[in-house]
């Protein structure tokens, strides 16, 4: 079937064209015939009389035999005709115009473009910047006063570069100090000091002499981790020149010169990893021994954890601090003295919007003692945002060493006992600021203190340059301690701290011997210029207690001591500097009969390798 309908469509399609064919060719016989017509009938016309002209429009297309390009061409035709008639013999006369075509647009608008400077504009957005207040806290610790008020500022400061400090002033004071940098802190960083200072007074044996030296290095590790090494060595050396002048002694017998060689390393990781735990492991060892055969080993090892996250901190951490004591009791014998504080510190820490509190207890080991030590604290954060109230009920153990008692006062004879103290701690207090650049604190607090260590002169035997050490068993004083602190940008800081105890309750000795009710500490920087720069430092004490020959209780004057200092650029890589100490010429006491020295000038340049 589908054969037979194809075959059929074809036949179909054959006719069509067959038909369509044929009707061309007629079509073609009738043109021609109706041509034939029109010109016997203009021949007739030719012959006939004029009748009223008529003009008939013939566009026509042509091809000009002499340009291969088409072209367009308009033909007019003019012609006379009237009806026929066989009396007209005039030709009938044809108009021919030819014109070539010429195309061409319309006129169009056109936007104009003028070549002016565009107005300046001379209006000022106003820039408004909110910067926070940034209330920054630091515990300022009063400096104790030395026999020469000369700091020095130990404090690592990282400066890619080296520089040579060194002077001399009055009482024979020669001043070094060199320090070098190397490396990168963000990767590895190493830092090398030296320092050497040394003064010699108008009493006999009123001399010292201080020397050090120390390498410093950072190291960045892998995972966000940082490790710190330091290794160090001193040396201080001073008199016992609080004697009586009836009385002789010689250099050797006078001398205190202690060595101290140590070592601190510590490793912690600067974020939270993703665990979101921060550990800081550290580890410490120090030899300290003196020109008097006595010597001291200590070691402290500590870690500590914490768990974090956006409401709870938990902490657990351990500390094992531990230290032998040597002292001679003749040329051929010596005691050792073992002495261990061990504590573990857990707690948990909540934060809130206003509030965070600081929940612990420190289980304590001290040598064959133990204790449950407080460690409660609270913050809260008042509406305006700037003042934080704080209470606390805090202890812990502070270890005395033979190392740490020298330290306070380097005038004491050998310590044949060595306790620890006790300190407990209840307090309220603020933090607060007003305006950007002062911070201000403020605490009042019950303290107590166990077995706290008391420097008391030999008055027994008359040796009132001596001093030993014995321990009060308890010893209670309500303290207020306050804090200042303005910062202009780096311009200008000034920071300012006062301690006051008023001792309440004591029960082994009448009074707390070495111990001052008032300290006043403050000090000052100041850039007149960027290459000018002024410091000042103010020290007040109130006195100490001390024995005298009669054994009674007596107490030292008030100290006041400032000091002024100023450094400028002299030229590149060289600054000049002077240091005036003790400008009121006080000859205070901050131990009985050891005056300090008077007024001195200490002035030199500082060559920097940048």
């Amino acid at each position: 079937m589908n054969y037979i309908k194809i075959i059929t469509g074809i036949l179909s399609l054959l006719i069509l064209t067959t038909n369509s064919v044929d009707a061309q060719k007629k079509h073609k016989k009738k043109a021609s015939t109706t041509k034939s017509k029109a010109a016997t009938s203009t021949k007739g016309k030719k012959k006939g009389k004029a009748a009223a002209p008529r003009v008939k429009p013939l566009i026509h297309a042509t091809k000009d035999a002499a340009n291969d390009e088409a072209q367009n061409y308009t033909e007019a035709e003019t012609s006379t005709t009237a009806k026929i008639n066989p009396e007209d013999t005039l030709e009938t006369k044809s108009v021919f115009l030819y014109s070539a075509f010429k195309p061409s647009l319309k006129a169009a608008a056109k936007i104009n473009f003028y070549a002016a400077t565009p107005v300046i504009d001379t209006t000022r957005i106003p820039l408004t910047y909110q910067v926070p207040s940034q209330n920054l806290f630091f515990s300022y610790q009063p400096v104790p006063l030395k026999p020469l008020a000369l700091n020095t500022d130990s404090s690592l400061i990282w400066n890619n570069h080296a520089y040579v400090k060194a002077g001399f002033g009055n009482y024979s004071t020669p001043f070094l100090e060199a320090v070098a940098n190397f490396g990168n802190p963000n990767a590895k960083a190493y830092q090398v000091s030296l320092h050497h200072v040394s003064s010699k007074g108008d009493e006999a044996f009123q001399q010292y002499s201080r020397t050090g030296v120390a390498a410093n290095g950072t190291f960045a590790g892998k995972r966000n981790t940082e490790m710190n090494a330091k290794i160090y060595f001193d040396n201080n050396t001073q008199y016992k020149y609080g004697i009586n002048k009836k009385d002789t002694f010689t250099e050797d017998q006078l001398r205190q010169s202690f060595n101290s060689f140590g070592f601190d390393a510590s490793l912690h990781n600067k974020a939270p990893n993703k665990y979101n735990i921060i550990y800081s492991p550290e580890l410490k060892f120090n030899y300290f021994s003196d020109n008097n055969r006595a010597n001291e080993v200590s070691g402290l090892a500590k870690v500590n954890l914490q768990k974090i996250n956006d409401l709870i901190t938990l902490n657990m951490g351990f500390t094992a601090d531990m230290s032998s004591y040597n002292y001679p009791t003749s040329d051929t014998s010596k005691v050792n003295i073992q002495n261990g504080v061990y504590y573990f510190d857990p707690y948990v820490g909540i934060r809130a919007t206003k509030l965070t509190l600081k929940l612990g207890i420190l289980p304590t080991w001290d040598n064959q003692s133990f204790y449950f030590l407080p460690n409660f604290t609270a913050d809260y954060k008042l509406n305006d945002k700037r003042t934080l109230l704080q209470a606390g009920y805090v202890g812990h153990i502070h270890k005395n060493t033979f190392r740490s008692l020298v330290e306070t006062n380097p005038f004491i004879d050998h310590p044949t006992d060595l306790n620890n103290t006790v300190v407990k701690e209840f307090y309220v207090g603020f933090k607060s600021s007003a305006g950007k650049h002062l911070n201000y604190s403020g605490r009042l607090g019950i303290k107590q203190w166990q077995n706290i260590a008391l420097f008391v002169s030999d008055s027994a035997t008359r040796k009132l340059q001596n001093y030993y050490v014995v321990n009060e068993s308890e010893l209670h004083a309500l303290q207020l301690h306050g804090e200042i602190s303005y910062q202009l940008q780096e311009k200008l800081s000034v920071l300012g701290s006062i301690t006051y105890n008023h001792f309440t309750k004591q029960n082994d000795y009448e009074q707390p011997f070495g111990l001052s009710p008032l300290e006043l500490t403050g000090s000052a920087r100041y850039y007149i210029m960027k290459d000018i720069l002024l410091k000042g430092d103010l020290f007040y004490n109130d006195g100490t207690y001390y024995k005298t020959y009669g054994m009674a209780a007596d107490k030292t004057g008030s100290a006041l001591d400032l000091n002024l200092g100023v450094q400028f650029n002299l030229m590149p890589k060289l600054d000049l500097f002077m240091q005036f100490n003790n400008i009121f010429n006080t000859n205070y006491q901050k131990w009985n009969r050891y005056q300090v020295l008077g007024f001195n000038v200490l002035g030199g340049v500082v060559y920097s390798f940048r």
